[in-house]
């Protein structure tokens, strides 16, 4: 892995345990959805779980303890904004049509057709835009890296990569320091 990604990610990570949004539960406790292949959406289409997968697996990548795709972030995902406000559904569903409407503008393609390297890039580009425009891109990338650190730390591989050793790892500590 790049350590822009690394970096990316932990940037990511960082961010959204500092940030509690209007828009993401105080807690978010995914529910344990059946084996990968007896799965079913419930709120997502196809379409909109592989782009949430894609971000999700780009926010914390596999390293040597499972990433969010391994720990199924997308899927708890879908069941735990199945299972919330509207206001709350409308938000996320709304960033997600934003992403793709922005990636067709610039690239013609949607985000899950771009390369895994030209994905990172569009995420980094949008959370640090200033324009007025992009205002609502710089939003969902946040939103979505709080979404995902809070379900993927609610999982298994979530607590594994915070004990890992017996011990919370300096970089978690010094963001929840800040």
């Amino acid at each position: 892995m790049s350590v822009s990604r690394r970096a990316f990610g932990s940037t990511l990570v960082g961010t959204a345990l500092l940030r509690t949004g209007n828009a993401a539960p105080a807690t978010a406790e995914p529910t344990h959805p059946s084996t990968a292949a007896e799965w079913r959406p419930h709120f997502f289409d196809n379409h909109q779980l592989d782009t949430v997968s894609a971000l999700a697996d780009l926010i914390i990548p596999n390293t040597d303890t499972p990433g969010a795709r391994e720990a199924r972030v997308h899927q708890h995902l879908d069941e735990i904004l199945f299972a919330s406000p509207q206001r709350v559904q409308t938000t996320f569903l709304e960033g997600l049509s934003w992403l793709d409407g922005y990636c067709l503008r610039t690239q013609r393609k949607p985000f899950t057709q771009f390369a895994p390297g030209d994905q990172m890039k569009t995420l980094e580009y949008l959370l640090d835009a200033s324009e007025a425009d992009l205002k609502p891109g710089s939003e969902f990338v946040r939103l979505v890296k709080q979404w995902t650190a809070r379900v993927y730390y609610s999982t298994e591989a979530g607590q594994q990569e915070l004990n890992k050793g017996g011990r919370v790892p300096h970089s978690y500590i010094s963001v929840c320091d800040v």
